[in-house]
């Protein structure tokens, strides 16, 4: 007996058998509390297509998160998707299959050896399914090469990841066109409107968070870079989409876990279905990609994920995931709330007595983390302390800050170097005979960037510069008891000339992939060897925002601008796709004179995700202080928590110094939540908000931390229909809205 679903163009058969095991394995793992995940292998289903003639009696392979399932068959001796959507209890396959026409991997079709072209001839070779994963294996003969494409899923919710490796098992070197990771043909009728969300580029634009309908003769291309330009036309954008169908609530979404030139590309096809692919940038005749002999190419690992819901609902879901399997393990809970020196006034004038009346502050204000920026060095890429501004070096000042129990952190553009004098281990330079070969061209003599803080960027392609950064990142560790290493400026460069490197010279996605490898080489190589230390990232302040990127640092910084709108909306953007306890934001000090109302406004901006405050506290006025201390211990008391582990939920619109903004936290197993609004200068005084993710079955205690509502007991099903009508009787004005759960007694 045979138990039938019918997808689109695809109708998968499964043995009842078999869906009877499913099902059961699927209800214990509910019951039980487990991960729903699994890679399932169908013996003799029956897949029939439009496109293909006759059926076929082989096998096919499933493999799910809680929330997402991907199917494949064999058509024509070929693996293909033929069924993706989203996961229901009790179901066998997805309620609604996205998937229009059943998709073949695309493989390269064409090699260069010794310059002359070569057609590939690729046979399947077999599949592999086996805990969460199943390997599909392509080879060619001649010339020989082996291609494993394996799909995989972790525990718990969230997307389905791709990972491609190309070996090349010849005795020589091949050149290749890279194809993308993912490809599919999708249903119309379900992609009703495309999300996505720009890099602020140092500072967030007028939009950031895009929403575009699709229709006939819908094409959108999205790029990313590590370094961004801009004279382009658009925006980059964070490598991730989403395509959703506000009729029935769900969607699909997909990204990439690259640092280098990478691309999503949809449109309408001529037969009114929607294709989109993404991976490395492959738009034809714009790279090309190199394997040396014994040697393996790794395609940009990417993913796709469908939920139910609204488009927060999917990004919750992508949140944890990246929490839980992305994100580097935390030494402590995430977030700190932390001090930088790169105050308004000081900049990169620091130094060891301003620094240390910094830390005796923070430990009086309860910030638990000082970080020193740049200007504790002469010039970047001499990377020995400058003792004249720091005459008991950055040991000392590191110990002195775990005096009072607070984490040290450090700036560092660690591949970058200078041409000023200097010499040593800790000296990199593009004049040293030794280090020049490392750089992307040759440097004058006298060439210099205009500021202290940028230097010569090294091509993290060639092997002997990664193993320098290696050891210099060790030294620095080690020897200056570091809790914090905060990277920044260019690692990932995208324009290099040399021959000998590991690309191809001049190829900018060639590049970019190389050194985006070597970047994670040295880091990779770090965290093992470092567990307990924090990784910061910056690249200019809201460059280079992506995955892979996220797969290598505890948070980074997403804008580079320091003010209150700004940050909201950096943040605002930035949290769809990445976990709000990942996004740093920078706040510094207003007007001296600024009231505490003002004051607390502008901190609490900052207090969306990663609080950091570029602020020389010593100045601060009484009222200041006191307001400063109370608004800190609401963050690390009530705010971690949520930024931590809840949902967050886009309840008002994107901050545009007009209208009120805010955002919500809510933890469902908490039974906790908050609501986090802002009224900029605008007169407009109330503002009423509809809070999201609660139950409508139970009530909530509700209190306003500045009295914006009344005190009140409100059932979530008010919550949600009616909303709460808020006022702030003064512009630049804010509050904190907390929310529980009353537990029945």
């Amino acid at each position: 007996m045979l138990l039938r679903h019918v997808y689109g163009e695809c109708q998968i058969l499964y043995p009842m058998s078999k869906a009877k095991h499913f099902l059961a394995v699927h209800i214990l793992c509910l019951l039980g509390g487990l991960s729903i995940f699994a890679a399932q292998k169908t013996v003799k289903s029956e897949v029939s297509d439009s496109s293909s003639k006759g059926e076929h009696s082989e096998d096919s392979w499933q493999i799910h998160t809680q929330d997402t399932r991907l199917q494949f068959a064999l058509r024509d001796g070929k693996p293909v998707i033929s069924s993706l959507g989203t996961v229901t209890p009790g179901i066998d396959s997805p309620l609604r299959n996205w998937v229009f026409e059943c998709q073949e991997m695309r493989l390269p079709k064409t090699v260069e050896v010794n310059h002359r072209k070569q057609k590939v001839n690729w046979k399947y070779a077999g599949a592999l399914s086996k805990d969460g994963r199943v390997n599909f294996t392509y080879r060619s003969e001649e010339p020989p090469l082996e291609l494993v494409s394996t799909w995989q899923s972790k525990a718990g919710p969230g997307p389905i990841e791709h990972v491609v490796v190309l070996t090349n098992n010849a005795d020589q070197a091949v050149t290749f066109l890279p194809t993308p990771t993912i490809e599919l043909t999708l249903r119309p009728d379900y992609a009703k409107e495309l999300w996505w969300v720009e890099q602020s580029e140092g500072a967030p634009s007028e939009v950031g968070t895009h929403i575009e309908s699709v229709g006939p003769g819908f094409a959108k291309l999205l790029t990313s870079g590590p370094n961004i330009s801009h004279k382009a036309k658009q925006r980059d954008a964070i490598p991730w989409f989403c395509l959703h169908d506000a009729t029935s609530t769900s969607g699909l979404y997909g990204g990439i876990e690259f640092s280098g030139f990478t691309a999503i590309v949809l449109r309408h096809t001529a037969d009114a279905n929607l294709s989109v692919r993404w991976g490395l940038d492959d738009r034809e005749g714009l790279t090309r990609s190199r394997i040396e002999r014994a040697g393996t190419f790794l395609f940009p690992t990417c993913f796709i994920g469908a939920y139910l819901g609204e488009v927060d609902d999917g990004c919750n879901r992508l949140h944890r995931w990246v929490e839980d399997h992305l994100r580097p393990s935390l030494p402590c809970p995430a977030p700190i709330l932390t001090n930088n020196t790169w105050c308004k006034g000081l900049h990169f004038d620091v130094n060891e007595s301003i620094a240390r009346k910094m830390i005796d502050d923070c430990s009086r204000l309860g910030i638990e983390l000082f970080e020193v920026d740049a200007g504790w060095f002469t010039t970047a890429g001499n990377w020995n302390v400058d003792t004249d501004k720091f005459p008991s070096g950055i040991k000392r000042l590191s110990q002195y800050a775990h005096s009072k129990a607070i984490k040290f952190g450090l700036w560092v553009a660690w591949a970058h170097g200078t041409t000023q004098r200097g010499s040593g281990p800790n000296v990199l330079s593009p004049l040293n005979p030794v280090h020049k070969p490392w750089f992307t061209r040759d440097y004058p003599a006298d060439w210099r960037r205009p500021v202290p803080w940028e230097g010569a960027p090294v091509c993290l392609g060639c092997s002997d510069a990664r193993q320098w950064c290696l050891k210099l990142l060790r030294r620095m560790i080690e020897d200056y008891s570091l809790d914090v290493l905060r990277q920044d400026q260019i690692c990932v460069v995208e324009n290099c000339s040399r021959e000998h490197h590991d690309h191809i010279a001049d190829d900018p996605v060639d590049v970019s992939r190389s050194a985006a490898r070597g970047y994670y080489e040295i880091y990779d190589q770090l965290r093992s060897e470092f567990p307990g230390l924090w990784f910061e990232g910056c690249n200019g302040g809201g460059r280079m925002v992506d995955f892979g990127f996220l797969k290598r640092v505890h948070y980074y910084q997403v804008e580079d601008s320091y003010r209150p709108l700004a940050t909201r909306r950096a943040f605002y953007d930035a949290s769809y796709p990445i976990p709000p306890s990942m996004l740093l934001q920078w706040i510094r000090s207003g007007p001296a004179e600024e009231n505490p109302i003002n004051f607390k406004y502008r901190l609490r901006s900052a207090m969306l995700g990663w609080c950091s405050i570029q602020m020389d506290t010593t100045k601060w006025t009484g009222p200041q202080r006191q307001a400063a201390k109370e608004q800190f211990a609401l963050y690390k008391q009530r705010l971690r928590p949520l930024i931590g582990s809840a949902n967050l939920y886009h309840v008002l619109s994107r901050p545009d110094g007009k209208r009120w903004d805010g955002v919500q936290y809510f933890d469902s197993a908490k039974g906790a939540g908050v609501l986090i609004v802002f009224r900029p200068e605008t007169d407009i005084i109330t503002q009423r908000v509809f809070l999201q993710g609660l139950s409508s079955e139970k009530s909530y205690s509700v209190r306003a931390i500045d009295g914006s509502v009344n005190d009140a007991n409100i059932s979530g099903k008010e919550l949600m229909e009616s909303g709460l009508n808020l006022t702030l009787p003064e512009q630049n004005s804010s509050d904190l809205v907390f929310f529980t759960e009353i537990k029945e007694k």
